[in-house]
């Protein structure tokens, strides 16, 4: 099977078109067309000039449900996508099969997980579509990724890879489904080739466990994003592979530039086509950095502590549904160790790579009112009045407000897009008065003063990053090492300088004692070098020590993975349990 990479990128733009479409296209009826249509070109036939032209008089407003939700496209961008796939022969002959689904936030709505292509008659290759986020349940998956790569939703990713009957498969992913698509890419030998767009990255243990598979499929995998992108900034990117940054089309907000259609411009003729060459903006590249250090220097209990915390902020916040300035506070303050640690890694980041707050701060408000200036100078006028701070000028506010300059700036960048205007400004009113009166403010202190063995990396990336050797193979080197060093450093007393003051006695020579100072000096003369060639052998033999400790320490690392989920869902399970039983008395 041969096809481009835009053209495999005009595919996993499918898994986007959902009820909402058909339905802004005058289309009943269409929520089992993926399950009853043979081909694409049967699923596609069902949009007419009519069809096409309803959506294209929406011209630049967002097509979305009747909860007010949709992916960001609007029905011009919609249309121009339909016709690029009914017009490629290619892609209209292609059988559609196993396609899987998943609900929607509000449990209501037809949504694909993925689906998968394949050439009439052709029983060996397939093309397979992952799409990005759906639901509250997955948003909180994602946040897994920066302590693991094994979450529920790729698993499940491999399970169905495994379940298909070809051998040899391409995939395709935009967003979370990039991510599950790099997973069973080098997670499984059926996959041959893989295209992620805007993917979040992996956890540096993942890539410890595979490191040998990465370093031989890695040719086999192109990343592509665009240059605004903020959900690729996710964790580490794969080391090795490049990410093509792009151009984006029809930006129009903030929220579009994670959009997979923006990275279609298309000739005269509705021809896609992809603008690459370009460069990661400096803003994200500055969150990608933030997410790429905590992902290097965070423990690996406390990054497990702080998912978990980030993942139920994002269920929340974008799982779907209205929610109540109480609920998102209580949240955000639901866990306050974790809410601690988040903080003060991100300050101990700003200052040991030369981060002002400040600028950070800025990409946040442009970020929450779309670069709209005079909505940011209204939205600092209110919050300052409300706080009873001056926040307009963020980098003198900063210097005298460290920690609570921190937390605005977390607010704002993990809420601003999200939350209505007005609703951010009480969040932060309330969110801050609040901490005023508990220990964060001393707790952030503490944990930041013990962040004090962190330095400067040159390039916050995986590259070089090498693990930790188990304790007892260095503690045992580091005696055996030292015990060599000091026997060489004995001054001995050679048998001369002692012995030769009883020559004159009888037993001198009864014993041979010429004889017994001759062997000792040989043998003192030889001690050096004994030593040195045991410290040699010693060398060698835990070079290979700790080949074999890395090799158990990935093992037990990925056991101790999958054994902290299994008790996180434990608890989940008995926490639903005991919320759902009652007991009459």
């Amino acid at each position: 099977m041969e096809y481009t990479d835009g053209e495999l990128m005009l595919l996993e733009q499918l898994t986007y078109l959902n009820d909402d479409v058909y339905n802004a296209a005058g289309i009943p009826d269409c929520a089992d067309g993926y399950q009853t249509s043979k081909d694409v070109g049967q699923l596609l036939q069902d949009f007419g000039e009519d069809e096409l032209a309803a959506l294209e008089a929406m011209e630049d407003n967002e097509v979305l449900n009747d909860k007010g939700d949709g992916t960001h496209a609007s029905g011009a961008e919609w249309a121009a996508v339909i016709r690029a796939a009914q017009q490629n022969t290619k892609i209209n002959r292609l059988e559609i099969s196993n396609v899987t689904t998943v609900d929607n936030s509000d449990g209501n709505g037809y949504n694909i997980d993925a689906m998968c292509f394949s050439e009439p008659g052709n029983k060996d290759d397939a093309i397979v579509c992952f799409r990005g986020t759906l639901n509250g349940k997955e948003w909180n998956d994602d946040a897994e990724y920066i302590c693991a790569a094994e979450t529920d939703c790729n698993q499940t990713a491999m399970v169905y890879i495994n379940g298909l009957p070809f051998n040899n498969i391409t995939v395709v992913g935009h967003s979370k489904g990039a991510n599950k698509a790099a997973y069973v890419y080098f997670g499984s030998d059926k996959v041959k080739y893989c295209l992620a767009m805007d993917m979040p990255g992996f956890p540096p243990e993942y890539y410890l466990d595979m490191a040998d598979v990465i370093a031989r499929k890695k040719d086999g995998i192109k990343c592509y994003a665009l240059e605004s992108d903020y959900v690729n900034i996710m964790v580490l990117p794969i080391p090795g592979v490049e990410t093509i940054y792009c151009e984006g089309n029809g930006v129009a907000n903030f929220a579009e530039n994670h959009c997979p259609n923006c990275f279609f411009f298309y000739t005269p003729f509705g021809q896609p086509f992809v603008i690459v060459g370009g460069e990661q903006t400096e803003a994200m590249k500055i969150l990608h950095d933030f997410t790429a250090f905590a992902a290097l220097e965070m423990p690996y209990d406390e990054r497990i502590k702080v998912g978990n915390y980030l993942g139920d902020i994002l269920e929340l916040a974008l799982g779907g549904g209205e929610h109540s300035t109480e609920e998102i506070i209580d949240i955000f303050l639901s866990d306050p160790d974790a809410l601690t640690s988040v903080v003060a890694y991100f300050m101990k980041y700003c200052d040991t790579y030369g981060v002002e707050m400040g600028d950070l701060f800025q990409i946040g408000l442009d970020i929450a009112f779309n670069n709209d200036k005079d909505a940011e100078a209204q939205f600092l006028k209110e919050l300052s009045k409300k706080m009873g701070i001056a926040v307009s000028d963020f980098s003198l506010f900063a210097m005298a407000h460290p920690i609570t300059a921190a937390i605005l700036v977390l607010l704002v960048l993990t809420g601003g897009s999200i939350y209505a205007y007005t609703q951010l400004k009480d969040i932060i009113n309330y969110i801050i008065a609040k901490l005023e009166g508990s220990n964060i403010f001393d707790d952030v202190k503490s944990k930041i003063s013990a962040l004090s063995h962190i330095e400067k990396l040159d390039s916050l990336d995986y590259q070089g990053y090498g693990g930790k050797k188990y304790d007892y193979t260095n503690a045992t080197y580091t005696t055996i090492k030292d015990s060599i060093t000091s026997f060489n450093n004995i001054e001995y007393i050679l048998p001369s300088t002692i012995w030769n003051n009883y020559s004159d006695i009888e037993w001198y020579d009864d014993i041979c004692a010429e004889s017994i100072k001759t062997a000792l000096t040989d043998f003192i003369g030889m001690v050096p070098t004994l030593s040195d060639n045991c410290g040699i052998e010693f060398d060698n033999t835990f070079k290979n020590e700790w080949g074999v400790d890395d090799h158990y320490m990935n093992i037990l690392a990925t056991q101790m993975r999958l054994i902290d989920g299994c008790i996180h869902k434990f608890v989940l399970l008995k926490e639903r349990m005991e919320y759902n039983v009652t007991i009459e008395l």
